[in-house]
């Protein structure tokens, strides 16, 4: 299991990636856009958007045992399939509000893991 101090770091990581590497590009203006061949890739260069589990150091943390990931503490873990999945409303619907969501949802995680320290 991760240590309290390894799993903040993770947290930290996760919350930038998703801010600087998806949120900042999407209210600058880029689109992420569907694929038959590629799935999701961002709509000006064909590439694919960093959102996959090697993209995130949470889940690189928790590789072999997401159900421990802490957000599963706050209920939005990206195993959960219910409308409080801020990951997979990203995924269904890549736009500014679900990668908010996204940085909203890891905000909450740090906030929570630091009160439990």
């Amino acid at each position: 299991m991760p240590t309290k101090d390894e799993i903040i770091v993770a947290i930290e990581a996760s919350k930038k990636h998703w801010t600087e590497d998806l949120l900042q590009p999407i209210q600058g203006g880029r689109k992420i856009r569907e694929t038959r061949q590629f799935g999701q890739v961002w709509a000006d260069t064909n590439k694919r958007p960093p959102v996959d589990a090697d993209d995130c150091a949470l889940c690189c943390l928790f590789r072999e045992s997401c159900g421990l990931c802490p957000l599963n503490k706050i209920r939005k873990s990206c195993l959960n399939t219910d409308n409080n999945n801020p990951y997979r409303a990203f995924r269904d619907n890549p736009c500014e509000a679900t990668a908010q969501a996204m940085v909203d949802a890891l905000d909450e995680c740090l906030r929570k893991e630091k009160e439990e320290g």
